[in-house]
């Protein structure tokens, strides 16, 4: 169940519905002609498409296959949608990091580019934080924004420190720029030691949090000065993982999106809300309290935003079994908590019929009007109910997250749920919240007339951690 609440208001944001091409499109103009048809024959199904474009090839190569893209460029100028570019960052995993298998045509970063994971092996992922990762990306989107004067550049969730586990990077240059920054000697094994098996609580994880979160920001800042060189006013967007990860984007991506920004000069995009690939009702609650927890950490943030929009995971929706119903009602709900724009669909990725592509615009086209003004109406709104209270030391712990299973639980009883950014002073506190206490907590759980509701599990020892101020609540019945 949920609950939508005034709040702040939020500009509105175009385009509103965009529509996400694979990197085959440039293959396949035939098809990629059929596809911009479908849209103009059912106005309203389309505002906008994200191409994905190549990256990491040696920068002449680049830039062939990036002006390859002008008569796509030049057509949706015509058809009076937007080109907007989704682009690799980090890697995905899949970037050859040995140059015996490198396929033709990569661009030759040294060793000392590549991100290290905590056992001293070298990732098939890029350091952000490497001179020569700096350079490239500097490069990459000066000329990305020079050749097509894309409306926003995505940057793909691959913009993370590891790829399936993530614990960040721990290359020699990143283990001595934290020692410096915080004031220790570590070792490698020393560091990782501290952090994935150390004490119940250790302050080196939050610090790690913070240098992940900053060392992601540099990255954002290379792009920003890169596009500056040629095409200023680029909004620079990030696709968001799980926003109760703390590994993804350490403590939170304010410092991501700050750089995105420019500090505020341009306006800069989030793509939030990833996973749920079917129809499965508890995932999708659980997606709906992630894309909330993002829209409020950016409501509270001061960083100018141009759209926050869901990601639907669609592809491929015949293969996956998601309709095109589903959809539009995972659609709904995400501008409902939020989003004031939607990424629709991804096409191209496996030679998908086009009567399905028409389906789904078919579908959108009808479902606009519905969904336009439910956008109108939350951008005034937060979601409302109880949240999990998150207890203050939440980044010493080991869980390297704020994500409740219990959250499904009571939304499956019929309780109103809602996340604790959203403001609300109605709580309820589990053993995970026990785990993460803090010495003030006490009073924040009852500030402001807080109330909360105890699981019996962790009763005992939120009396005895939160002293005489809960006992006095409970007496009264808060």
């Amino acid at each position: 169940m949920m609950i939508i609440l005034a709040a702040t208001l939020l500009p509105c944001a175009e385009p509103f519905c965009m529509v996400r091409i694979n990197e085959t499109a440039r293959f396949r103009p035939d098809d990629m002609k059929e596809v911009l048809r479908i849209n103009a024959a059912r106005p309203g199904s389309v505002d906008g498409y994200w191409f994905d474009l190549p990256m990491w090839n040696n920068l002449p190569e680049t830039r062939k296959a990036l002006e390859a893209y002008n008569p796509l460029r030049r057509r949706c100028d015509e058809l009076g949608v937007t080109f907007d570019a989704q682009v690799f960052t980090l890697g995905h995993g899949t970037i050859w990091a040995e140059k015996t298998t490198a396929p033709h045509g990569l661009h030759p970063f040294p060793d000392d580019a590549w991100q290290v994971d905590p056992d001293g092996r070298r990732l098939n992922m890029l350091c952000p934080r490497a001179s020569a990762t700096q350079s490239y990306v500097k490069d990459y989107f000066a000329m990305l924004g020079e050749t097509l004067k894309p409306n926003t550049v995505w940057l793909d969730d691959d913009l993370r420190l590891g790829f399936g586990h993530e614990d960040g990077c721990f290359c020699d240059s990143c283990l001595k720029a934290f020692n410096s920054e915080y004031g220790h000697a570590f070792t490698r094994a020393e560091l990782a030691e501290r952090l994935f098996k150390g004490a119940e609580r250790e302050i080196v994880r939050r610090e790690w949090l913070r240098f992940i979160s900053d060392s992601l920001a540099a990255y954002g800042a290379a792009a920003r000065a890169g596009v500056d060189r040629t095409h200023p006013s680029c909004k620079l967007g990030y696709q968001s993982v799980s926003s109760a990860s703390l590994r993804a984007t350490g403590q939170d991506a304010n410092a991501l999106m700050s750089a995105l920004a420019g500090g505020g000069r341009v306006p800069t995009a989030i793509r939030i809300g990833s996973g749920c690939y079917g129809e499965n009702l508890s995932e999708i609650v659980a997606k709906m309290l992630d894309i909330a927890r993002e829209v409020e950490r950016c409501r509270a943030s001061g960083i100018p935003f141009a759209q926050i929009c869901n990601e639907q995971e669609n592809y491929q929706r015949e293969i996956l079994h998601k309709s095109a119903e589903a959809t539009m009602v995972e659609s709904a709900l995400a501008l409902a908590v939020g989003c004031d724009s939607l990424a629709e669909y991804r096409w191209g990725s496996r030679g998908e019929p086009m009567l399905d592509y028409a389906e789904f615009a078919a579908k959108t086209a009808a479902w606009r009007p519905y969904l336009k003004r439910i956008a109108a109406f939350s951008r005034g709104t937060a979601l409302g109910g109880v949240a999990r209270f998150v207890g203050s030391d939440y980044d010493l712990t080991r869980r390297f997250s704020v994500l409740d299973d219990n959250d499904a639980h009571i939304s499956g009883l019929g309780v109103p749920l809602t996340v604790r950014e959203s403001g609300t002073r109605c709580f309820y506190v589990d053993e995970l919240t026990m785990e993460e206490w803090g010495a003030d907590d006490a009073r924040k759980l009852l500030a402001d007339g807080g109330s909360a509701v105890v699981s019996t599990n962790a009763w005992d020892a939120l009396l005895a951690k939160g002293g005489e101020p809960l006992r006095k609540a409970a007496a009264d019945g808060r």
